[in-house]
């Protein structure tokens, strides 16, 4: 992204409507909270479309009725809270799509663009199977309007954020348009560009990051050295001990940064191995008396490769850290038949 694109003028975003589902709509994400401040302040004008509100209220709809059901499934926690539980769900009656898309206009101050299309080139892209229109034609129609609207505001510049096939193919073979698969990417690259009200503060985020990365990557590697972060596919075997050996960032983006508070907040992605030791019963079937035999067992351990998401908030004043938010994903594992049997004797 240039600087230039931010000098003395405000820039259109348009973000589309599998952005919004991939990020589940939650709006106090801190990708969200720098798009909020960057429009706010006159710097940024986010983009929407009559087809993009149908598609927004359609698909956040789900979202909210599989919160409310996850509200009412709520069992445990009644112990502890339950008046506040009560007053949850009751609260939660009130909400549905139609009232977080008139909280989402207010919050980003979204311009409606509007026109009168002629549909003849839409259709020509139709049957000429050109972007946005894929193999699977019949879905992109959605995004060819969405496209013919917002091209009505590409005057010099205009950004673009989908992760969608067609989409991002005509976005990234137009002039004037800067195009990102995900809101986080264009955060992180807007919070470094110098020309943009956090320019400045973005590069000292960085700067903080990578001095305190280290210490990040070992409090992980102590944090998931622990058996029960991690599954495997097995009748009776368990997993007793996990040890990470070593972790490497795959990347760090900036996705917001606080001037009066001096903190940054950074989407990272880690990845590595953890080794998994494993006690491996070897158990029989008795056809007589219709009962297991439990025979001893074996120990094995294993290797599995693992990613880490995780939400880092960066104090810059003391040059500290706290972890928001974390998530594991580990490579599948099914233990083999051999673990959890006798196949070798030794032979005096």
């Amino acid at each position: 992204m240039e600087k230039r694109i931010f000098k003395n003028k405000i820039v259109p975003v348009f973000i589309d409507n599998c952005v919004f589902k991939n990020m589940h709509f939650d709006f106090t994400h801190a990708a969200f909270n720098t798009l909020k401040a960057a429009c706010h302040q006159g710097h940024l004008q986010l983009l929407v479309t009559p087809i993009l509100k149908e598609e927004f209220l359609r698909h956040s709809q789900d979202s909210i009725n599989t919160d409310k059901i996850n509200i009412q499934n709520i069992v445990v926690l009644k112990t502890f809270l339950e008046k506040k539980i009560h007053s949850l769900k009751k609260d939660s009656e009130k909400i549905d799509s139609a009232a977080l898309w008139k909280k989402f206009e207010k919050d980003f101050k979204v311009e409606m663009v509007d026109a009168d299309l002629d549909w003849r080139p839409i259709f020509k892209d139709y049957f000429l199977t050109k972007p946005p229109f894929t193999s699977d034609k019949k879905k992109e129609f959605p995004d060819a309007f969405n496209i013919k609207l917002i091209e009505t505001k590409l005057n010099e510049s205009l950004i673009t954020i989908s992760s969608d096939e067609g989409f991002s193919s005509w976005a990234e073979k137009r002039k004037g348009i800067y195009h990102y698969k995900s809101l986080p990417k264009f955060i992180s690259d807007y919070l470094k560009v110098q020309g943009t009200p956090f320019g400045k503060i973005g590069k000292k985020a960085i700067r903080c990051f990578s001095k305190l990365e280290n210490g990040i990557l070992e409090y992980l590697v102590e944090y998931y050295s622990d058996y029960f972060h991690y599954s495997i596919i097995s009748e009776n075997s368990e997993i007793l001990y996990a040890n990470v050996a070593k972790l490497s960032t795959n990347y760090f983006d900036l996705i917001e940064v606080n001037v009066n508070e001096n903190f940054a907040v950074f989407d990272v992605s880690v990845s590595g191995e953890s080794t998994l030791e494993l006690n491996c019963p070897v158990v029989v079937w008795d056809s007589v008396d219709k009962e297991e035999i439990h025979q001893g067992s074996n120990s094995r351990s294993t290797k599995v490769r693992i990613e880490i998401h995780l939400i880092v908030k960066i104090h810059m004043d003391i040059e500290d850290y706290e972890v928001a938010e974390k998530r594991l994903v580990q490579e599948e594992f099914t233990v083999p038949d051999s673990w959890t049997s006798f196949l070798d004797y030794d032979e005096d």
